[in-house]
């Protein structure tokens, strides 16, 4: 609706919270890439990716950098998406079907180009010019002009035979008429957001021959003189890691796979996990119970919803936690999906049961399986680490109270049946996928989990508050609590231990 597109600009624009330097961090990061990209030979092309599960600010991080980096963000996402930030009017020129290889290089050469030119005119700070190509209004002309420009260059880098020759040409759009005063090596930063689309085959196939765009702007890349200043940036909310930084044997470039060349790894650490909580407030139960502290927990999407500014009413939490829900089972509607498995008796696959479960149960997923950046990638979970040679993927889910009621909601949904969760799960033990080592554990968390919500159900049906659907965000007694999970016959060898109260 307009009201909740409101609300999302308004939670993007507020002001982006920064306690461990993690713009400073990442600026250190890219510097250096080009650093080593200029001077040490071996590496690739000048690029790496911004790895990360959604609402943990990936691209709140690239606006923020984009006040110290002179930066052109464009925005690839889907045309379909309602999604934010909206997708860049320049996007349906770089996304789309190219008649050749050498047409769809010349064309990534001449956006790049195109831009230059248009940095090099511009006479004020970063900021304004950040916000003047990405404004939903400004946006439009600036574009346009971008695409024109590009019309004239791109003919004259269709008439090169030779790479040097293109890297020469390009040589003569890139003059510097302006000096851009920073110490460090990234001059311009080229951010290019939502960037699945360059490698999806489900958008209208947008790919030249059995390569994908990603592959031709990667080799454009490679085309720009070392001297030029110039990084790219690739970040994304639901794409695979392996795509956009793949181990060497499964580059889709014979370049990477037989001669060696080093790509640089990816940037994953965006430690902003419950950067909005007030630690040092003591909270009392009551207070502990209110939407306004326990969504400041987690990732800061949730905070930033439900309080976008000071001036404008947020989201509802009813409607936070029905997203969240979406989120987790991969970006689908839950009341499509429930249906689904109803009408057409379709199953639970292991890759739902494992997002699904995984805010509740802690729930370790093997490095090595494929499931992992699957799940970074539609599911919500966390990337924690990635080895160098990018066969391994180390994935955690964080305690997040809004994402464990969505979990919780969806376990106690009619439609769905936990026997069948539960199933999966055994058959993701069985296939490796599931860290093995802990089966005790994990049984032992379904057993408490299963008599906390039996325990909410019957406190629903006791105060008949049949429309109170929190399953995690409320309190029982101990002693409710512990009826709830042993047998009659053990609770009653315990019942009088416990103090009444």
């Amino acid at each position: 609706s307009e009201e909740d597109e409101e609300i999302v600009q308004k939670a993007f624009s507020r002001t982006f919270q920064d306690p461990s330097n993690l713009s400073e961090r990442f600026i250190k990061f890219i510097d250096k890439c080009l650093d080593d990209y200029e001077t040490i030979k071996g590496y690739y092309a000048p690029y790496t990716t911004l790895v990360q599960a959604s609402g943990t600010g990936k691209s709140k991080l690239l606006i923020n950098v984009a006040e110290k980096i002179m930066t052109v963000y464009c925005c690839l996402r889907d045309s379909k998406s309602s999604g934010y930030p909206f997708r860049s009017d320049i996007a349906n020129i770089l996304v789309r079907d190219f008649m050749n290889e050498q047409e769809a290089i010349a064309t990534y050469l001449a956006y790049i180009c195109a831009c230059f030119q248009k940095m090099q005119e511009f006479d004020r700070d970063f900021k304004e010019w950040m916000d003047w190509h990405t404004n939903k209004i400004s946006q439009e002309k600036f574009w346009r002009d971008v695409e024109n420009r590009m019309g004239d260059i791109k003919s004259h880098l269709m008439k090169c035979s030779k790479d040097s020759e293109t890297t020469e040409l390009v040589k003569k759009y890139l003059v510097k008429k302006k000096h851009i005063e920073r110490k460090g090596s990234v001059k311009y930063l080229f951010a290019f957001d939502e960037a699945h689309t360059l490698i999806s085959k489900n958008d209208g196939n947008k790919s030249v021959g059995k390569n994908s765009l990603f592959y031709y702007i990667r080799r454009a890349l490679i085309l720009l003189p070392k001297e030029a200043g110039i990084f790219a940036i690739f970040t994304d909310t639901h794409s695979n890691i392996s795509n956009f930084s793949p181990v060497s044997y499964l580059d889709p470039s014979k370049r990477v796979a037989e001669e060696g060349f080093i790509l640089f790894e990816p940037f994953y650490l965006l430690d902003t996990v419950d950067m909005n909580v007030n630690f040092k407030k003591v909270m009392t139960l009551k207070e502990s119970a209110d939407p306004q502290h326990f969504f400041q927990y987690g990732r800061p999407l949730w905070g930033a919803l439900l309080m976008p500014s000071s001036d404008t009413k947020g989201m509802e939490s009813e409607h936070i936690i029905e997203l969240a829900m979406d989120k987790l089972i991969g970006g689908k509607f839950f009341s499509v999906w429930k249906k689904d498995l109803k009408d057409s008796q379709k199953k639970i696959d292991i890759l739902e049961t494992l997002a699904i479960l995984g805010p509740r149960l802690c729930i370790e997923v093997a490095p090595q399986s494929g499931y992992a950046p699957d799940l970074i990638a539609n599911n919500m979970r966390l990337c924690i680490n990635i080895l160098e040679d990018r066969k391994y993927v180390v994935t955690s889910m964080p305690t997040e109270p809004v994402l464990a009621e969505a979990s919780a909601r969806i376990m106690n949904d009619p439609h769905v049946s936990l026997t069948e969760l539960i199933n999966q799960l055994s058959e993701a033990l069985k296939k490796g996928v599931v860290e093995a080592g802990y089966r005790g554990e994990l049984t032992a968390r379904l057993l408490l989990l299963n008599a906390w919500d039996c325990c909410i159900k019957k406190k629903n049906e006791k105060e008949k508050s049949f429309d109170d659907t929190d399953i995690i965000f409320r309190f029982v007694t101990i002693e409710d609590f512990l009826r709830s999970l042993l047998a009659d016959n053990v609770y009653e060898k315990i019942e009088n231990r416990l103090e009444k109260k």
